[in-house]
């Protein structure tokens, strides 16, 4: 079974590398230099994950980074997203593999233009289930009276994006205060602690579906080739038989390699691995390989639910780079059908541009077939980004044709 992995996000200043580094310190997380120096004052919680010297000097989180906290016989990788405007790209890639998100919201600010925004990034990528810090909820004059005006404001911006919502927790990060335990100081509070709540969150489904399996590349190990890749749904055991989407080549599964000697029985959803097939010269990256009966259809159009990154607008006609799992095809914006303020949640007239942070309904033209599934059903082959020569310019998510609306 795949390691649970939590993505915290929210308003920049909200406190995420705080709460962060607050769990692994009292869930005894950390290394003993580090945890002494964390007892001490003499390491900020804050900057517990930070990877860049910048970010200690700005007191921000630039990148993504990760920490693994260990609690009830399991070990559960946090991830700390950037919070700022300018470093969403950063946040998508920190949150897309995640399993379950936490966001942040200051108690005494409420629900920002960034909350709203990073709420609504946390439905696009499908994240099942999110629970929310309402923190520095100790400066608060009346904590109680408080909290109960940030918990409304929260259900009410998850009921209107449609996200999957579980605890909304009254804490302080910097203090403690219903991180690990309950203290003293919110006795009118008697939901789970930040801790509980994230041991909540349900681990990674393990089956979910048809077997897929995306080609990385394939490799020459004489007197014998195997074809390395990921198993992005279902699982893949010896003996399968298969067939290679896009083309339809035949192809059995003789074994999984294991390195350096030996092998697998089966190689379950999320997990990477070596497939020694018994016609190794019919598979290249990028194909997906999948029960004949269960195949998925390559198709040369995607529709799919894209966030502009910037920094300039997307255009009808602009041709990019498209990326999905393994797969790399040009693409061209074919239309965009819809357009949605990410700040305002307010929807905005479909015009031939896609501003930057606005989230828009677009047909992509590729040049040749590619395997892109329903993002709800299968999240790995859903996601997708769009690149020019400066990088990635959009996120996406796939979209049925016939449920875009």
């Amino acid at each position: 079974m795949r390691r649970l992995a939590v993505a915290f996000v929210g308003e920049v200043d909200h406190g995420k590398s705080t709460l962060i580094g607050r769990l692994l310190l009292e869930s005894g997380s950390l290394s003993g230099r580090k945890e002494e120096a964390a007892r001490s004052g003499a390491l900020d919680l804050a900057h517990i994950t930070d990877q860049l010297g910048r970010e200690q000097d700005e007191s921000c989180t630039v990148t993504s980074a990760q920490a693994f906290l260990r609690s009830g016989g399991r070990e559960i990788a946090l991830v700390d997203a950037p919070g700022h405007e300018e470093f969403i790209r950063s946040m998508l890639t920190g949150a897309s593999s995640a399993d379950a998100a936490v966001i942040l919201v200051d108690a005494g600010e409420g629900v920002r233009e960034e909350t709203r925004r990073h709420a609504l990034l946390v439905k696009l990528l499908r994240i099942p289930q999110a629970a929310v810090v309402v923190n520095k909820i100790d400066r608060a004059a009346s904590p109680e009276a408080v909290y109960g005006v940030r918990a409304r404001e929260i259900r009410a911006l998850a009921a209107e994006i449609g996200l999957p919502l579980g605890a909304v927790v009254p804490a302080s990060a910097r203090h403690g205060a219903m991180v690990t335990g309950r203290g003293a100081g919110l006795p009118w509070y008697a939901g789970p602690t930040v801790l509980e709540a994230i041991l909540a969150f349900r681990e990674p489904d393990a089956a979910g579906g048809p077997a897929r399996f995306s080609v990385q590349d394939v490799y020459d190990f004489t007197p014998r080739k195997v074809a390395a890749g990921r198993v992005e749904r279902g699982e893949i055991a010896a003996g399968d038989r298969l067939i290679a989407v896009p083309g339809g080549a035949a192809v059995t599964v003789e074994r999984i390699a294991a390195f350096p000697n030996g092998g697998l029985e089966r190689l379950g959803s999320g997990c990477a691995g070596a497939l020694v097939l018994d016609r190794p010269e019919r598979v290249r990256r990028g194909l997906v390989l999948a029960p004949a009966a269960e195949a998925p259809v390559a198709a040369r159009q995607v529709k799919g639910r894209v966030f502009c990154l910037g920094p300039r607008p997307l255009a009808v006609g602009a041709r990019f780079v498209f990326r999905l799992a393994t797969q790399d095809l040009r693409a061209r914006i074919g239309a965009i059908e819809e357009r949605f303020d990410t700040g305002a949640l307010a929807p905005r007239p479909p015009e031939g541009t896609l501003a930057p942070l606005e989230l828009g309904l677009l047909v992509l033209e590729l040049d040749g077939e590619c395997v892109a599934e329903d993002g709800n059903l299968s999240p790995a082959l859903g996601r997708f980004v769009l690149e020019d020569d400066d990088g990635p310019a959009a996120f996406g998510m796939v979209v049925p044709w016939r449920a875009s609306s």
